[in-house]
């Protein structure tokens, strides 16, 4: 049976699903714990995430692709990233 969202609806993604362990795993290694924080706090690209971790891009993109991989993290077009928690409750407002 087809789902009757309206478009908006459709569009949003999916709400944080992890497990509190889980998320403490993803967490848990310095270098992804401050990759989320520089994007809970305004970063969207890797240059923006450098600019506020100190990290060097390898340790970024591996970092991301954990994160991304685990479900915490989204990439976005043109190689932007957000925090899934946070696109969720941009789309509840």
């Amino acid at each position: 049976m087809r789902d009757h969202r309206d478009v908006d609806d459709a569009a949003a993604p999916a709400p944080l699903s992890l497990s509190s362990d889980d998320l403490v795993g993803l967490l848990a290694e310095r270098d992804r714990l401050r990759v989320v924080a520089a994007l809970v706090l305004g970063a969207d690209d890797l240059a923006g995430v450098r600019a506020q971790t100190g990290l060097e891009y390898p340790a970024i993109a591996k970092a991301l692709g954990r994160l991304c991989d685990g479900g915490l993290v989204e990439e976005l077009p043109g190689h932007h990233y957000a925090v899934l928690a946070e696109r969720s409750e941009e789309h509840t407002s």
